[in-house]
């Protein structure tokens, strides 16, 4: 509205010089000094008393806007210099604030515009709280009544209470044409009878509100079939209902047969909030199984927005499963790590991208002072495969699936890279990737100044830089995320004591006092002892501090707070693995 005003204004102004009179003359602001009723409906007339207003009809307009909504634009039917009169526009219903999906009466800021905009919205205590329409008038139900007040009379208008609803539609489901809230509950009778809003009415569907159960169902588990998500905790119904189903698919009966959906906890119910409640212990709890449900369909598109099977399930922590083997079988892990289509995706995109390896060239150390191997201790000078974690020359079977952490080979539901990115689910919520794990994985060393952030589990290009989470340099020192996962990887620390390097991204490390070094081996080179210091310093990485590895990376500080040194400068020893 505001750039037709200006679009009609510039050809009588341009290129004129203004008179000193004109010049002098300022176009005053409208000022709001009283707003009444300040309880009012739909419909209903609210005066609004001030100054600099225009006279006449449909001269001002009247701004209505509650808090984190747009706005809704009206004329004033009447208009003084210190008085505007305006019925509460119907549209204002579409921004009602809701209480379990029903809408309730809501405060709106008033804002006026005359010859140019008030400078501000109204205060709350001279903004109106306005609710759903209040009884009409028997004259407006007339054919020749106006019950919208539209300008058009009931006769020619199709819609005569401009509900949303045609007249014949109304008249089908004994509502009241002239009133758009029937049974006066706040709620449009238009959404009340298209529960989802999506424009199909609740009788034409058998399912009212979208969530993937029948209404028949809904009414005979207790949930409510015209609200997607009945106990409000950010979970639908129908994922509830199905994670609880596959949480109960006991399989030691036999026959084997899927169980009835349990009503009693412990179960995914939508009947009480626990949306933070991980179920099937895979670390993804209930929500985050949903977020990573719909991101299945929405965005990755390799599912379907179905519940049996769900892609993921808070009743499983094998959501890609299959079930073999007599008396209607097992469910058993269906995806192997060796052809998994993300991590493939992970690596083509690597590859595309020039980012499948890597250029390393660091001075490595020194070690602390005073120690038995103080001073620099070599360098690491090459081109690195990405995955070639502990600088081998090699990838492994381990490194080439880093999200496998219990090296069982099969993919659950927390070891899965939804994203893409290099990351397994588990490592980017709540794991490796987050900077809390290090600073309890390695509670005595200093943490680093700058908090930076982790990735997200369902994005797999976090900070929107072209390169994707597993690839990226979370500190920025030259070293990938993916090389930053593990000490005990990075430290190609396997053998007796460590197994076949299968940690897989397991890096906490025991009580450094607890720590026991080898000083004079048989071979010349210091051994790797359980509970012990291990001597390669590039083993000594972490995602969030950018002087480790490498204390000469481009980010590490340059000049050290001796008050709150971060490691390495803390004097904390310079590596130590678990067993």
């Amino acid at each position: 509205m505001m750039a037709a005003l200006v679009a009609l204004a510039a050809p009588a102004t341009a290129g004129a010089a203004p008179t000193a009179k004109a010049a002098k003359k300022k176009v005053k602001a409208p000022v709001v000094t009283k707003v009444s009723p300040l309880d009012v409906a739909v419909g209903e007339t609210l005066t609004i008393r001030g100054r600099n207003f225009i006279r006449g009809r449909g001269k001002n307009t009247v701004v209505f806007k509650r808090d984190g909504a747009r706005a809704v634009f009206a004329k004033a039917e009447v208009g003084t210099k210190k008085m505007l009169a305006i019925k509460v526009p119907a549209s204002v219903q579409e921004f009602f604030a809701t209480n379990a999906g029903v809408p309730r009466p809501t405060r709106f800021r008033i804002r006026v515009l005359a010859r140019t905009f008030a400078k501000k919205y109204t205060k709350n205590k001279l903004s109106p709280v306005i609710s759903g329409p209040r009884d009409k008038d028997v004259v407006d139900s007339r054919p020749d009544g106006d019950c919208d007040g539209d300008g058009t009379t009931n006769r020619s208008d199709a819609d005569d209470d401009n509900d949303g609803l045609a007249d014949v539609i109304e008249t089908s489901l004994s509502l009241d044409t002239c009133l758009a809230d029937s049974d006066k509950d706040g709620l449009l009778d238009k959404w009340e009878f298209d529960c989802d809003r999506d424009g199909v009415l609740n009788r034409d569907q058998a399912d009212d509100d979208s969530d993937l159960l029948g209404d028949d169902l809904e009414t005979a588990i207790g949930s409510n079939p015209c609200v997607a998500d009945t106990d409000g905790d950010s979970v639908e119904d129908g994922f509830e209902y199905q994670s609880a189903k596959d949480l109960n698919d006991d399989e030691y009966q036999v026959p084997n047969q899927i169980l009835a959906y349990p009503y009693k906890m412990p179960y995914p119910n939508p009947g009480f909030a626990d949306a933070d409640t991980d179920y099937d212990g895979d670390s993804l709890p209930l929500r985050v199984e949903q977020r990573l449900w719909k991101y299945t369909y929405e965005v990755g598109h390799t599912a379907t927005r179905t519940l049996s099977p769900l892609s993921y399930s808070d009743g499983m922590q094998y959501s890609l499963y299959k079930v073999t083997g007599a008396n209607n079988g097992r469910r058993l892990p269906a995806q192997a790590w060796s052809d998994y289509a993300k991590a493939a995706e992970f690596r083509s995109w690597a590859t595309a991208t020039g980012y499948a390896t890597v250029d390393l060239d660091m001075a490595l150390g020194p070690y602390p002072v005073g120690g038995p191997f103080d001073g620099p201790v070599g360098t690491v000078d090459g081109t690195y495969d990405l995955r070639d974690v502990n600088l081998n020359g090699a990838v492994s079977v381990a490194e080439a699936a880093p999200g496998d952490v219990d090296g069982d080979t099969w993919v659950s539901d927390d070891e899965r890279d939804e994203d893409a990115d290099g990351l397994s689910n588990q490592q980017e919520l709540r794991g490796v990737m987050t900077p809390g794990y290090w600073a309890s994985c390695y509670s005595w060393e200093g943490v680093y100044p700058v908090a930076y952030a982790g990735p997200k589990l369902d994005d797999g290009d976090t900070d929107g830089d072209g390169v994707r989470d597993g690839a990226d340099d979370q500190d920025h020192d030259d070293v990938p995320n993916l090389m930053e996962l593990s000490r005990i990887r990075a430290s190609n620390a396997s053998g007796s004591y460590y197994g076949a390097d299968t940690d897989n991204g397991a890096s906490c490390s025991v009580d450094p006092d607890l720590g026991s070094i080898d000083v004079a081996p048989a071979n010349g080179t210091p051994d790797v002892k359980e509970n012990g210091n291990h001597w390669s310093a590039y083993g000594r990485v972490n995602p969030f501090n950018p002087c480790l590895p490498y204390t000469e990376a481009r980010t590490c500080l340059r000049y050290v707070d001796f008050t709150n040194r971060p490691a390495p400068f803390d004097g904390s020893i310079n590596y130590i693995v678990a067993n």
